[in-house]
């Protein structure tokens, strides 16, 4: 068995990308003790970032996931589910409120519209209640209204608990390394 396996996800978390970690990731738990994971993610739907969070805090081996550049909305709820999170000293994070990327919204009825809002807010709920199990940010920061975002340099990230240090992804040399899309 070996002892580290070294991987990177670049993309928006979708049922596609999630279904593709989670076959990754299932069978690294039979060949690897550690994963070391490059994640690069610019967000992406709410309850696939769910999902992989819940898979993700669960996983039986070590997992150790690497920010690198920018991690963003959804992806943030992901990297969250690791134990072991590392960021790299230029990189940063961005949350914002949970909001629907519904395109139809202005053909639909009130109903409709209400039960938009009814799951967007049910979803703030879920993702404020993964970031106070993991972080220092604020409980009232998920229960103002959509439109919010906010910026966390890698110190910043490390001092709210969004990140456990500041590192760098470097795998040894000659290492073979798996790609997720």
């Amino acid at each position: 068995m070996q002892t580290n396996r070294y991987a990177v996800f670049c993309g928006q978390i979708n049922t596609q990308s999630a279904q593709n970690l989670f076959s990754h990731l299932a069978r690294a738990t039979h060949e690897v003790k550690h994963v070391h994971l490059l994640f690069h993610s610019s967000g992406g739907l709410t309850a696939d970032a769910v999902g992989l969070y819940n898979f993700l805090r669960t996983y039986p081996i070590n997992i150790s996931i690497y920010n690198m550049s920018c991690l963003q909305s959804a992806a943030v709820i992901v990297y969250l589910g690791a134990k072991r999170r590392i960021v790299g000293p230029h990189a940063n994070f961005m949350i914002h409120g949970v909001y629907s990327r519904d395109c139809a919204v202005l053909h639909q009825t009130e109903n409709y519209l209400a039960k938009l809002v009814q799951g967007a807010r049910r979803n703030n709920k879920i993702v404020g209640s993964i970031f106070q199990r993991h972080t220092k940010i604020l409980k009232a920061t998920f229960s103002k209204p959509d439109d919010w975002e906010l910026w966390y340099s890698a110190s910043e990230a490390v001092k709210y608990g969004i990140a456990n240090s500041i590192g760098d992804f470097s795998p040894p040399k000659g290492t073979r390394i798996e790609t997720f899309f």
